[in-house]
């Protein structure tokens, strides 16, 4: 009998999800020979999984670096995208 899809969707929530500061997003991140890397593939995957960040302290600060640039990344272009809309807007009603 093969498992549900419900017993399906319960073990990938328990199954965690590795991340290293050696990692390569191109793997899943489901064990810890296939460890992930960056934080925009850790957001793909996590969904509420357990973490194990295979270096400590060290992959958790870099993550957090990343997402600071992220942050920063996106108050920037946010910026950019007001500027433009209160850029004023050329006259196109001549022929």
């Amino acid at each position: 009998m093969s498992p549900s899809r419900s017993q399906e969707q319960r073990q990938d929530a328990m199954q965690p999800v590795y991340v290293s500061d050696k990692g390569d997003d191109k793997n899943d991140g489901l064990s810890l020979e296939a460890p992930i890397k960056s934080l925009k593939r850790l957001c793909v995957l996590w969904s509420g999984r357990e973490l194990v960040l295979m270096e400590g302290r060290e992959t958790f600060n870099r993550l957090v670096d990343e997402m600071v640039v992220f942050v920063r990344f996106a108050k920037a272009e946010s910026k950019n995208v007001t500027r433009a809309s209160e850029a004023p807007k050329p006259d196109t009603s001549s022929p």
